[in-house]
């Protein structure tokens, strides 16, 4: 019987490595990597150049991690940089793709776990403790805010906003900006919010009287029939100081994609006791 020989892991001789570093067989890593401590990459791996991982990550058999952008105005004579958090978690074939302009950077951030088959595009920002689920994709230029958890199957447009404390159901689309703290719908439909994370919120330490002034804004966002200059224009009045409220405000302010309205026949938030 004719045995498969093991295929050679393959390092530049630039590729600095931390205490206790584990590789797996076939694991490729390309010119100026840095990897911290106590990480592991498991076979077939394959870093690009000029990636950054921090500390405590673990990469599964067939991740890609910091090569070239899909992106057809990529010159690859451009340094870009690809950085990767500490604690970061990234399952079996999920891809996360160098920055596309000179000195540009694709960053997923601290505790970050990306599942199988999971895709950043370019120049995407991830914060920490967001969670990709099966085959998400986040087109180029996404950014993803602290602790949102995005389901399976969702395609993100690119330049898309996605707010911090988010849960947003599988199997839908993303093609404007989805404000913090919502949960939203799935289901094979283009995800608007549909109620605020209650669950999520709770789980941050966010008090019921925060989580009830939350669900307050919402309804005079979406469901009393303002016009956005109004309603932004009474949330503020109404709720003056209210850290979680201004970034409610801002983040709706800031947008150039627009905000997802909601889907009227998934919306709960009015019917929330």
């Amino acid at each position: 019987m004719t045995q498969c020989p093991i295929a050679e892991t393959q390092i530049h001789p630039s590729v600095q490595f931390g205490k206790n570093v584990i590789l797996g067989h076939n694991v490729t890593i390309e010119a100026n990597v840095t990897i911290g401590d106590n990480c592991r990459l498991d076979a077939n791996v394959y870093i690009g150049h000029d990636t950054n991982i921090g500390n405590d990550c673990h990469f599964y058999p067939g991740a890609v991690v910091g090569t070239d952008p899909q992106d057809l105005s990529y010159n690859p004579e451009n340094k870009s940089t690809t950085t990767i958090g500490n604690g970061v978690q990234i399952r079996e074939y999920a891809t996360v793709h160098r920055g596309t302009g000179k000195d540009t950077d694709t960053k997923v951030g601290d505790h970050c776990y990306l599942m199988a088959y999971s895709h950043v595009g370019h120049n995407c920002q991830l914060g920490e403790h967001v969670i990709l689920a099966n085959s998400v994709h986040l087109g180029g230029y996404v950014t993803v805010g602290d602790y949102s958890n995005i389901g399976g199957g969702v395609v993100v447009h690119q330049f898309v906003r996605i707010g911090r404390l988010v849960m947003m159901g599988g199997f839908g689309g993303i093609r404007q900006d989805l404000p913090p703290f919502c949960l939203a719908a799935g289901e094979g439909s283009y995800g608007g919010p549909k109620a605020i994370n209650l669950i999520g919120l709770k789980r941050r330490g966010v008090s019921k009287e925060d989580c009830k002034m939350l669900r307050e804004a919402y309804k005079i966002l979406w469901f009393r029939g303002h016009t956005k200059a109004i309603a932004l224009a009474q949330l503020e009045e109404q709720f003056p100081n209210q850290p979680l409220v201004e970034e409610l405000v801002e983040f709706i302010k800031t947008s150039k994609r627009g905000i997802h309205k909601p889907n009227r026949n998934s919306a709960t938030v009015e019917a929330e006791e």
